[in-house]
């Protein structure tokens, strides 16, 4: 059993305290199958990359798929709309109901992100997913309504508890943070897309924010993929897979608290990647062949 951080008792709270990226003691070992199934991610990866440059309308159609995902991300945490409500309600004159509003929040957070990541802020970097980024992501998801109740744009100041982990104590969260962003950005151990699977599961043992952990954590995979050029654009959906399979996800991200066990979830994820990548190919596939039926028709 790989050992995968530590407890500390602080009064009568039992607090997790992640170790750092990568892991280590024995360091992660991905069989061949494994391999196979990365390769088979990055492939379906790739395909829709190319497609990204073939679409019809490339902003619509990149807005419907950050849509999609958002819908999907915040359904895993309760909150329930539909693609009509988000894409009408810009014209209606009634206020926007608070789940439709928090999936729109998603959706400029997620639009604010990738365009600061492709900015390059931070000189000497390139493409950098920051603790900037993600607290700006953060600050918008959270915009508005109760949401500020969740201080949006700040790390937490006070405990929480996440089923039955304690996730660590609040002056713990900086340095955590830190180390994860130098990780995501200066670790070439690993390749990025299992980077990306390893930092969204590092970002939810930190759970450094009183709400919307899930679906910043999310959203970390996408923009990570997206800083290493692995997509140009926004167009995967990961929480496609979450969602059908979230018992699994759950189960998966405990695992490695309790067992250590991050080739079990690694597997997990690629499928994810796999599967919404196989998904988000296909719906763009016949989008094209629909315009192309429409033009011959007319």
């Amino acid at each position: 059993m790989r050992k995968t951080g530590h407890y500390e008792i602080l009064g009568n709270t039992k607090y997790f305290i992640p170790d750092r990226l990568p892991p280590q003691n024995p360091p992660l070992d991905l069989d061949h199958q494994t391999m196979a199934l990365f390769g088979e991610a990055m492939h379906h990866l790739g395909k829709l990359n190319e497609m990204a440059n073939r679409l019809p309308d490339k902003k619509r159609f990149i807005k419907a798929y950050v849509i999609k995902e958002a819908l999907l991300s915040s359904a895993i945490e309760g909150v329930h709309t539909t693609m009509l409500d988000v894409f009408t309600q810009p014209l209606l004159d009634v206020q926007p109901s608070k789940n439709t509003q928090l999936v729109m929040n998603y959706t400029q957070a997620l639009d604010i992100a990738v365009t600061m990541i492709k900015k390059k802020e931070i000189p000497g970097q390139d493409n950098p997913v920051s603790s900037h980024v993600i607290l700006a992501a953060h600050k918008t998801l959270l915009q508005g309504g109760e949401g500020g109740k969740a201080d949006p744009g700040h790390y937490r100041k006070q405990t929480v508890k996440v089923g039955n982990l304690v996730p660590p104590a609040p002056n713990y969260i900086p340095e955590l943070m830190s180390h994860l962003e130098q990780f995501i950005n200066y670790d070439k151990s690993l390749p990025p897309l299992i980077k990306a699977g390893l930092a969204h599961v590092q970002f939810e043992m930190i759970h450094p924010f009183l709400d919307g952990n899930g679906r910043i954590g999310r959203l970390l995979i996408v923009l990570m993929i997206i800083s290493n050029e692995l997509l140009r654009e926004p167009i995967l959906y990961p929480s496609y897979y979450f969602k059908k399979h979230h018992l699994e996800y759950y189960q998966s991200l405990d695992a490695i608290r309790t067992q250590g066990n991050f080739e079990n979830w690694i597997t997990f994820y690629l499928k994810a990647i796999k599967e919404s990548s196989i998904d988000a190919f296909t719906r763009a596939k016949d989008i094209e062949t629909l315009e192309k039926t429409l033009t011959k028709i007319i």
